[in-house]
């Protein structure tokens, strides 16, 4: 009987694990993503005196490349 619940601990133990990193990497994406919208947002406020909304749509360009594949 022992055997048998340290088995069903260790398996919990290795599907909890393994699901909590993946959200950990999403989510460090998703920040990396968002820190690049804000930042190349501002610089080109900043620098063109450009409207909000033409801003973020040339931020969107600019940091496609780094977009996660779970960002809607």
């Amino acid at each position: 009987m022992k055997p048998a619940k340290v088995t069903l601990a260790l398996s919990a133990l290795f599907l909890l694990s393994g699901c909590s990193s993946d959200d950990n990497k999403d989510s460090v994406e998703l920040v990396e993503y968002n820190n690049c919208l804000q930042t190349e947002t501002d610089k080109l406020l900043d620098e063109t005196g450009s409207n909000l909304d033409y801003a973020r749509g040339e931020a969107l360009k600019v940091c496609e490349s780094i977009k996660p594949i779970t960002t809607p």
